[in-house]
């Protein structure tokens, strides 16, 4: 009786590793630092290379805030057709100067807390990184949108949160030797 229990423990585990799970489902809402490098596309690779499964549509409009979105409607509409896992807001830039990342920050952590929303800490992570190495061009040439290297930051901070995932070792475009560790490494150890 024992050793047909194992087998019956056995094969319900194997049973149930079989199981698809299912599709997270991603709906981002921005501007054109949504766009810019596919933010979305980039989120759906790094989670399907640890090995979840996810799914993405973008709302995004270059030059709007979050209440464009609301007044125009396309963005409502999104969210009402409902099936999505999590609805990624990106509002800013509020403001586009270094200085200014931590006063932003702290305005984006109070609006996310009257929500009880999660806070996907994008800026902190490129402060971090900058703190580790000066030169990294997180910024494109516009010094306005992220550069790849930013998106792929911003990237690894959202995959973490959502999917609960270790960012050490996912892909990254060909950087310089060494870039793409620190970048993983920025994200995995944000609070």
């Amino acid at each position: 009786m024992r050793r047909r229990l194992a087998v019956l423990v056995c094969a319900a585990a194997l049973l149930g590793a079989a199981r698809p799970q299912p599709e997270t489902r991603l709906l981002f809402i921005g501007n054109s630092l949504t766009q810019a490098n596919n933010l979305p596309e980039l989120v759906v690779s790094l989670a399907k290379a640890a090995g979840k499964r996810a799914g993405a549509e973008m709302v995004a409009t270059g030059g709007f805030g979050l209440e464009d979105h609301w007044n125009q409607g396309d963005a409502q509409k999104a969210i009402a057709r409902g099936g999505w896992s999590v609805v990624i807001l990106q509002q800013g830039p509020s403001l586009d100067r270094k200085q200014d990342f931590a006063g932003v920050s702290r305005s984006y952590a109070a609006a996310a807390n009257d929500v009880h929303g999660l806070l996907f800490t994008a800026g902190d992570a490129w402060r971090a990184a900058w703190a580790r190495d000066a030169s990294l061009a997180l910024y494109g040439p516009d010094n306005f949108h992220p550069s790849p290297m930013g998106s792929y930051l911003a990237a690894l901070v959202i995959t973490r949160k959502i999917f609960d995932v270790s960012p050490v070792g996912l892909p990254a475009p060909a950087f310089a030797p060494g870039v793409a560790r620190l970048l993983q490494d920025v994200a995995a150890n944000l609070k």
